[in-house]
């Protein structure tokens, strides 16, 4: 099985990975979500019902800055280029079909994994608010919302440094 370090951005990538580990196809090092579903407070549904259903850049804007607490890191541009992928109805289908399975009760997080794991998230993530309870290896990031990667560059980028240099506790340390 593969035994590199693994780092995951989104429901689709975390439950893909974990299906992976307990089949045996992988057994990684170490495990690094960020603000992944399943482990947190139930998403936010009136966002995730109105981002495949884009139309207009200025509707998107508004909708794409409840990501992030600094909302100058998205911009009109950035929200105009997100509704032209729309336009695509392969991509609106497919993001409907990730929206729908986010709001099901199907989703279904096998956590903590068996390997050691980071999970970063922002303290003010409205979109996954972060769990209430005691979460291994949890790592909350302040004045951060729903991207990490976007508002906490360098805490990210230590922690996929710390994953692939094999820093990361073994599984019995964690917190």
């Amino acid at each position: 099985g593969i035994r590199d370090p693994l780092w995951s951005r989104g429901l689709g990538d975390v439950y893909k990975r974990q299906v992976l580990a307990a089949r045996g196809a992988v057994n990684p090092k170490g495990l690094l979500l960020l603000a992944p579903v399943g482990i947190g407070d139930d998403p936010d549904n009136a966002f995730i019902d109105q981002l495949p259903e884009l139309v207009d850049g200025e509707a998107a804007f508004a909708l794409l800055q409840q990501l992030v607490v600094r909302k100058v890191l998205i911009t009109r541009r950035m929200a105009d280029a997100f509704v032209e992928t729309l336009a695509d109805e392969t991509r609106r289908a497919a993001l409907r079909t990730i929206a729908a399975s986010l709001k099901s009760d199907a989703v279904q997080v096998l956590f903590p994994p068996a390997c050691p794991c980071t999970v970063m998230w922002g303290a003010s993530d409205a979109i996954v608010p972060p769990p209430n309870v005691p979460t291994k290896g949890l790592r909350m990031l302040p004045n951060v919302g729903h991207l990490p990667h976007v508002e906490a560059v360098s805490e990210v980028a230590s922690a996929v440094e710390e994953l692939l240099d094999g820093a990361f506790p073994p599984s019995d340390a964690w917190i």
